[in-house]
């Protein structure tokens, strides 16, 4: 579930020719997860494409108020930790950081951990562009 929007940018091409238009794609994704207490959880969000820039990361718990932490890595296993929140009980983050999947899966690959005693439904929605 999300949707994809597509926007016109121009860039100097470098040649002295003027202006190249590239074309960015700014897409979201929204999925809803149950994570346990104490538990940590793996959420890979398929962007496709496996170079974009994570632009916001937005997140609500819809039953049961917690803690978490929501974690992003250039892989799944063994990656580069590229992000990391705070513990909190509702996010709102603008980030713009770009990610290298490397992976090659075209996934941004997302670990939210409940640092609280009770299990949560959490509605989270992503926010990325491509690079063109």
């Amino acid at each position: 579930m999300g949707t994809v929007m597509t926007t016109k940018r121009f860039r100097d091409d470098s040649s002295g020719a003027g202006s190249t238009e590239s074309l960015h794609q700014l897409i979201e994704r929204v999925t809803d997860v149950t994570v346990d207490a104490q538990a940590e959880l793996y959420v890979p969000i398929n962007i496709g494409y496996d170079k974009f820039e994570l632009r916001t990361i937005s997140v609500v718990q819809t039953e049961l108020p917690t803690t978490y932490v929501l974690s992003a890595y250039d892989k799944q296993t063994g990656g580069a930790l590229l992000y990391q929140s705070l513990e909190e009980s509702a996010t709102y983050d603008i980030i713009n950081v770009p990610i290298f999947d490397k992976d090659n899966k075209q996934t941004l690959h997302l670990y939210l951990r409940n640092t609280g005693s009770i299990a949560t439904k959490i509605h989270l929605i992503v926010r990325a562009t491509n690079f063109a």
